[in-house]
């Protein structure tokens, strides 16, 4: 009996060590996937000041502040030089206000999911970003500035290679439970769609 019990306790001692081995990898991970970030965003800081230099001295002051101080600097300020007599102030000032976005930062159901992308702004495109290490993805939600259709806006795109700035208007995150459901969650969003197509 003594001898079954010490089995039974080397068993779950293994055990344990075998789960803090595992904790200890997915720790490690972490660590050296924030390094990695880290290091690419030092290095895309560093290119955004070497190329806001490199903007100056071709007298291109827009694209040098949006590489200096980010794309929303760079908009503003060519809002203010088509603008003038507007003001910085008048250009700054908060929109009206619109209700949180998104309603559930976390989707566990179709439901929820249908409600987030439902109360999107209309103009809203949706990017995905890959999955974590649980299997779950991160939704971005990006508009693109109203000011990008005017002539100069049109320039700045130009500038970008043709690609309009898109800001993130919010995000959200779909559990990895619900992604392996998708399959019976669009075949529930085509009977649904096919339902409303049939009211008279």
């Amino acid at each position: 009996m003594s001898s079954e019990n010490d089995r039974e306790y080397q068993r779950r001692e293994d055990a344990r060590r075998e789960h803090d081995r595992a904790v200890w990898r997915d720790q490690d991970l972490r660590d050296e996937d924030g390094r990695q970030d880290r290091s690419r965003e030092d290095r895309r800081r560093s290119e955004e000041i070497t190329e806001a230099w490199q903007a100056l001295r071709r007298g291109d002051t827009a694209w040098a502040i949006r590489n200096v101080a980010g794309p929303d600097a760079g908009l503003t300020y060519l809002r203010a030089m088509e603008n003038p007599d507007v003001g910085y102030e008048a250009a700054n000032e908060p929109a009206e206000e619109s209700p949180p976005w998104p309603k559930h930062d976390i989707v566990d159901t179709l439901a929820e999911l249908v409600e987030n992308v439902e109360t999107a702004p209309p103009h809203a495109t949706f990017d995905l970003r890959p999955p974590d290490s649980g299997g779950d993805v991160r939704v971005r939600a990006l508009i693109v500035d109203p000011f990008l259709n005017t002539a100069i806006g049109s320039m700045w795109t130009s500038m970008r290679g043709g690609v309009p700035f898109q800001r993130e208007h919010g995000s959200f995150w779909i559990r990895a439970c619900l992604l392996r459901n998708r399959a019976a969650a669009a075949t529930t969003m085509e009977r649904v769609r096919d339902l409303i197509r049939d009211l008279p």
